[in-house]
């Protein structure tokens, strides 16, 4: 029940602060939910019917009084206490026995009863029980279809006592009697596992999405019932209606708030004292280190950067509430069926474990990439060192058709959405634990780069040049990020002229080969270099094909004249660097040989610090 206590923990911790006040995700107090509504019905200080109104669809959600029988009802009428759906509150929604409006109506009786119930509901109680709701909405000209609006959520407001014209469910006095009735249930207590107090105890716990709820025991009526290992759920657990509720609202509110939820898998990171941090299936240094005017350019700036983002950060999660434990969780979630919702990952650690973590994954896994800052109008990329996003590695490893297809996957049934539901998981293993890259995801984004005919776009025939040095970027990080796993030193994005590693060598001639071609060639009828198009044979058999891209050159270098001594010499110092019997060696190219290409390429190319807008254009050479 770790993570239940964890919950609890952070509702307690933020009492007191805006939290619950927040304009764009406030935290739902215990016995209250937020829904959405259709419809809003005003009456007068008499009681008496004004007019209705739709909500706009744009509308956020009104947070309402709840109770869990309503959250999480199936099948028998289980209303909420003040506003729901129109066959719930209308009493002449249909003629005869209306078993909805019946149960409704009972629980607003006993509401009313409670000593001190605000007047204003009391007024609501009586002008709903006359049962002319359907009938005072037809009359004054409200577009009413009794079959498309019986699930509306219907919103009351009385005018002018005390709030004025402020919506019954938003009145402090309303809440304060709704939050009385809830402190003084009666129900039969017991053992709180969460909590450790005997408690009221609570059997039928809120959906959490959709009807997929985390605390479920709904097998009463099974033939082996409860696996024939107890008589009774609460024999194997019991949870307690305050624990259950402020599990499920501050769960929900810091999803909203700073939560992953995308391909059919949730991802929440938090600070039991409240201090709001990202979630780490989504992790980008910026959230860090802020996007500033200075971006870092060299691998010791961006050290240094991330260094003094982490050390605020981990000063800020202890400084935000420091009577609070602090401790950082993550909890990743997955609906394992239409009705059950798994939890399929938890970690919890100090708060500067959590941040250094994150500093060591930020710095052992980077290289040189574009960023994109700023409004659509005020656009503009970036090129510096940075660690490349969960989102930029998964469309490395399976491409961006597969990542577009699950983005689009609604249902989360498609098998593109698994495989990158799949990879966000394994990497979140390695952000937060600290395990090892798998082999598999840097082979995988290894081999695309090296085969850059397969960034072509199926509509137009176009090569996609920008993707793919995109792509070539991520594979350079993640292949960093592997020698440093291994315990070796990451290469650096500054060419090494001393590095006498085949792969890298090979990688320098390629990015030479490609660079003098590219220099003879004609930019108004720009095409692939001969290096591009034979970079995957290359990376297989790098001897013969060097000797073939080496007679292709040569025309060029006889069109650049005088200027291809500079290639010449170059492809010399590097053809001499070699180790013995390296260079005639026929095995492979290693991941190496990309930091090899990108290095002497970026040398030979003036480095582009700004663009305004990044544009897929085939012939630009960024």
């Amino acid at each position: 029940m770790g993570w239940m206590q964890r919950l609890v923990e952070t509702y307690d911790n933020v009492q007191g602060t805006r939290a619950f006040d927040e304009t764009e995700h406030p935290l739902v107090p215990a016995g209250f939910v937020a829904k959405k509504a259709a419809i809003e019905v005003v009456l007068t200080e008499r009681g008496e019917f004004a007019h209705a109104n739709r909500v706009g669809k744009d509308a956020k959600p009104f947070i309402i009084p709840s109770t869990p029988e309503a959250e999480g009802r199936v099948g028998p009428p289980a209303p909420y206490p003040l506003c729901d759906e129109l066959r719930y509150v209308a009493g002449d929604y249909v003629n005869g026995d209306n078993r909805y409006f019946n149960e409704y109506i009972k629980q607003l009786d006993e509401w009313c009863a409670r000593p001190g119930a605000p007047h204003p509901l009391r007024l609501l109680r009586d002008y709903l029980a006359e049962r002319r709701l359907v009938k005072d909405m037809r009359t004054s000209g409200f577009a009413l279809d009794l079959k498309k609006d019986m699930k509306s959520f219907v919103l009351f407001t009385v005018q002018g006592i005390g709030g004025g014209g402020k919506g019954l469910w938003d009145r402090q006095d309303v809440r304060e009697s709704w939050a009385g009735r809830i402190r003084a249930r009666e129900d039969s207590r017991t053992l709180c596992y969460v909590e450790g107090e005997a408690l009221p105890e609570m059997t039928n716990h809120p959906k959490f999405q959709g009807n997929a709820k985390l605390i479920s025991a709904k097998d009463d009526k099974a033939i082996f019932q409860y696996k024939g290992r107890f008589t009774s759920a609460s024999e194997a657990v019991s949870v307690s209606y305050d624990a259950s509720v402020k599990t499920h609202n501050v769960l929900g509110w810091l999803l909203k708030r700073q939560g992953f939820d995308r391909y059919g898998m949730k991802v929440v990171a938090w600070a039991t004292g409240g201090y709001p941090i990202e979630s780490p299936a989504e992790v980008d240094p910026i959230g860090i280190m802020g996007a500033g005017a200075d971006y870092p350019l060299t691998f010791q700036d961006y050290g240094v950067a991330l260094g003094n983002a982490a050390a605020g950060l981990s000063r800020r999660i202890v400084e935000f509430n420091p009577e609070a434990t602090n401790a950082v969780v993550i909890l990743g979630m997955e609906a394992a069926t239409t009705g059950r919702m798994s939890i399929n990952y938890y970690q919890e650690m100090p708060g500067d474990e959590y941040v250094l973590r994150l500093q060591r994954w930020y710095d052992s896994c980077k290289w040189e990439v574009w960023r994109t800052f700023g409004q659509e109008k005020e656009r503009k990329s970036v090129l510096c060192v940075s660690t490349p996003t969960p989102d930029d590695i998964t469309i490395a490893v399976l491409g961006r058709r597969s990542v577009d297809t699950a983005r689009g996957d609604y249902q989360v049934t498609k098998s593109a959405t698994k495989l990158v539901r799949q990879l966000r998981k394994r990497l979140l293993k390695c952000i937060v634990e600290g395990a090892r890259l798998p082999h598999d995801i840097v082979q995988s984004a290894f081999r695309r780069a090296s085969a850059p005919q397969g960034f072509t776009d199926e509509r137009t025939g176009r090569w996609q040049e920008l993707e793919w040095r995109k792509a070539l970027a991520v594979a350079c990080a993640l292949v960093r990020k592997e020698q440093v796993d291994c315990g070796e030193e990451g290469a650096n994005v500054i060419l090494d002229e001393t590095n006498r590693d085949r792969s890298y060598l090979y990688g320098r001639l390629l990015a030479l080969a490609d660079m003098a071609e590219y220099s003879a060639m004609d930019k108004s009828n720009y095409r692939q270099t001969n290096a591009i198009r034979y970079m995957q044979m290359f990376q297989q058999r790098p001897l013969d094909t060097w000797k073939k891209l080496h007679g292709l050159l040569l025309p060029y270098f006889a069109k650049l004249g005088r200027y291809s001594e500079r290639y010449k010499k170059l492809i010399g110092q590097v053809e001499e660097l070699f180790l013995e019997g390296d260079r005639d060696l026929s095995e492979p190219l290693k991941g190496t040989y990309l930091h090899g290409y990108y290095c002497q390429r970026q040398v030979l190319i003036p480095k582009k610090k700004e663009s305004e807008g990044e544009k897929d254009n085939g012939g630009d050479k960024a």
